[in-house]
């Protein structure tokens, strides 16, 4: 028979061996338990009715954004975003103004993916605004620019252009078409 103060030491030390078996990667029931209920993937947060604003350190306006819904969850760190609403402040004043049915934004901030019915409005107040539409859309705010590798189409006051994939610079306004490349082009003088 064990003294209780070895009793004691094994069992404590049988304890802490298998919590550090557990953290440390190993097959840990509890939290097998939490992921088959699906407490992994769970929010921890939600916020309706979301604006924000983000200006340069001069107090240049850069972007602003609104959100029916945004919802947090911390096992994928990210957040879901319902019909996102976003304007983007180039530094000649022209406006960029995205909207989609969804949006999902990683905790680190260096992308916005937004899915389903996705318009970019370039100069959207304006009779010589451009339309691209498509149903993915990958904006990296930082580097101001944006990625599609999905069927995109781009329609101005006199010309349609369709293709698969794009990369554009929001600053500057440009935008090239990857692969198969479409156009009409009316009024052409």
């Amino acid at each position: 028979m064990l003294k209780p103060r070895t009793a004691i030491a094994v069992t404590t030390t049988l304890v802490i061996g298998l919590v550090l078996y557990w953290s440390l990667g190993g097959n840990n029931p509890l939290l097998r338990s939490a992921d088959k209920l699906g407490l992994n993937r769970q929010m921890d947060y939600f916020v309706n009715s979301v604006h924000l604003t983000q200006w340069q350190q001069d107090g240049e306006l850069i972007r602003t954004s609104q959100s029916q819904r945004i919802e947090h969850y911390p096992q994928q760190e990210t957040s879901q975003l319902a019909a996102p609403i976003s304007h983007f402040y180039r530094q000649d004043g022209s406006v960029i103004r995205v909207t989609s049915d969804q949006g999902s934004v990683p905790d680190d901030n260096s992308r916005i993916e937004l899915a389903g019915n996705v318009v970019v409005l370039d100069n959207p107040d304006t009779s010589q605004g451009t339309r691209l539409d498509t149903e993915q859309l990958t904006i990296y705010p930082e580097k101001k620019q944006a990625d599609s590798k999905v069927r995109v189409v781009i329609t101005h006051p006199d010309s349609r252009s369709e293709g698969i994939g794009m990369h554009a610079n929001l600053e500057e306004g440009t935008l090239e078409l990857q692969s198969k490349v479409k156009g009409i082009i009316h009024n052409a003088q």
